[in-house]
């Protein structure tokens, strides 16, 4: 099964780009899906690995992400694909790399793909030595997803949504991927990012 890793918004903020989710599927006939910021696409991993990795993102800090464009992903005149618009970048809310939204991204990278800043602690990179962080293409940027399968075009008429806060991390069941498929999507596991001076797991399993 394709497994995917999201940070997934508070519970104001997923009500917030709900609404805005479901008023384009319902005004262009394209499937209404739970709102997320990709982390990482696809995880090399059986779902009790991906579980069990889970559990080292929890407590790593709430990630307030802040948006600056809504477009369509594209992919560029060299590629085999040149000019294509893929269906899980054809309406994408951008979002700036804050200092909290690559902390996370890094931490998730090294545990999931064993990747790491050469000689720098994690989040610890003084500014400038940074690798950058790598992000789906051919958008190549963090972003969250407000349709699937639309005609490019309606991004110019979408309005940038509000800053959002994300208060958790999870792996989801992308079967099948596709954009009418994103409706079936099922969340395996998900651990909180709120700070747990107890030190005690925070890890939920979903069914």
């Amino acid at each position: 099964m394709p497994l995917s890793l999201w940070l997934v918004p508070d519970q104001p903020s997923q009500r917030a780009l709900q609404d805005k989710i479901k008023g384009l599927a319902t005004a262009h006939g394209l499937p209404d899906f739970k709102a997320h910021l990709t982390l990482i696409g696809t995880l090399d991993d059986t779902p009790e690995e991906a579980m069990r990795k889970l559990q080292r993102l929890r407590a790593s800090g709430v990630v307030p992400v802040t948006f600056n464009a809504v477009v369509a992903g594209r992919f560029p005149d060299d590629h085999e694909r040149a000019g294509k618009v893929p269906w899980s970048q054809s309406a994408a809310a951008c979002a700036e790399e804050s200092p909290e939204l690559l902390c996370i991204k890094r931490l998730a990278d090294s545990v999931y793909t064993g990747w790491a800043e050469p000689s720098s602690p994690l989040g610890s990179a003084s500014e400038g030595n940074h690798v950058p962080a790598v992000w789906a293409p051919p958008l190549g940027r963090p972003h969250v997803s407000l349709a699937y399968g639309n005609d490019p075009s309606i991004c110019e008429d979408i309005e940038v949504p509000k800053p959002i806060c994300c208060d958790a991390v999870a792996v989801f069941d992308c079967t099948p991927a596709t954009a009418e498929g994103s409706t079936e999507w099922k969340e395996i596991a998900r651990v909180s990012l709120h700070y747990d001076p107890v030190g005690t797991p925070r890890v939920s399993m979903r069914a």
